[in-house]
C-alpha cells in the first residue's frame, strides 16, 4: 500500500515494554528494556504516517535471544506486545481528546508478514523479519465505531494448547465480561502463517462513555 503521506521514522531499541512508547505521533525514542538483570538491545522500527492515519512495526533479528541461563526470550514475538502498547494508549489518549479525535484500528485491513522463513520454534536463533501495519481510522462521534483498546494473544512457538478454540474463547469471553457494555461489538482478526497464530481483537472499553 503506497501512503499518501511522508512516513516519520523511529528506531527502537528494546527488549520489553517496560517503557512502551506512546506517540502521537512519535518524534523519536530509544531506550532499554530489560528482563530481570539482564538488558539485550534489539532494533525494532516504528513508522507513523505523519498524520497518524497509518502505523507500520518491523523487527529484524532473531527469532529468539539466548539468555545463558537456560532460557530463551521471545524477542521477534515481542513485537506484537510494542504494537498493543503503542497503539492502546494513543486510542485512549484521543478518544478522552473529544470530536474528530476518535480512533479505530482498521484490523480488516491490518497486515501481518514474515520473511526469512522463521521456524517458530523455541529456541531459534534464525535472523527473521516480522512486520505489523495497520490503518487508523479517524471519526467523529463516539458511538460504537470509535474504539479504546487493543490487544492480541498468540504463540510464536505452535502452542496448540494456548491457542485452541477453547482457550481463545473463555479469553474473549473474559475481554466481554469485563470490559463491554451489553451491546458492543469485538471487533476480531486472525493471523495464521505456516503454524504461526495469533488473535487480534479491539474494542470500546465501557469505561469510556
Amino acid at each position: 500500500m503506497k501512503l499518501l503521506f511522508p512516513l516519520l521514522v523511529l528506531i527502537l531499541f528494546s527488549c520489553e515494554e517496560k517503557n512502551s512508547p506512546n506517540p502521537t505521533p512519535p518524534i523519536k525514542q530509544e531506550g532499554c528494556m530489560c528482563k530481570k538483570t539482564k538488558c539485550n538491545l534489539v532494533p525494532r522500527t516504528i513508522s507513523w504516517a505523519k498524520d497518524s492515519s497509518y502505523i507500520t512495526m518491523e523487527y529484524h533479528g532473531p527469532e529468539f535471544i539466548d539468555n545463558k541461563n537456560g532460557d530463551y526470550f521471545d524477542v521477534a514475538h515481542r513485537l506484537s506486545t510494542v504494537f498493543v502498547h503503542t497503539i492502546d494508549p494513543f486510542l485512549k489518549r484521543n478518544y478522552l481528546k473529544g470530536s474528530n479525535f476518535y480512533r479505530s484500528v482498521d484490523l480488516k485491513n491490518m497486515e501481518v508478514t514474515f520473511k526469512g522463513n522463521p521456524e517458530f520454534k523455541y529456541g531459534s536463533q534464525k535472523n527473521i523479519t516480522y512486520r505489523i501495519s495497520a490503518p487508523i481510522l479517524f471519526f467523529k462521534e463516539k458511538k460504537y465505531s470509535a474504539k479504546t483498546s487493543i490487544e492480541h494473544k498468540g504463540s510464536w512457538v505452535r502452542d496448540i494448547s494456548k491457542m485452541s478454540d477453547d482457550s481463545l474463547n473463555a479469553w474473549k469471553k473474559r475481554i466481554r465480561e469485563n470490559y463491554l457494555l451489553e451491546k458492543t461489538l469485538l471487533d476480531e482478526k486472525l493471523i495464521e502463517y505456516n503454524g504461526f497464530k495469533e488473535l487480534w481483537v479491539q474494542w470500546h472499553d465501557k469505561a469510556y462513555q
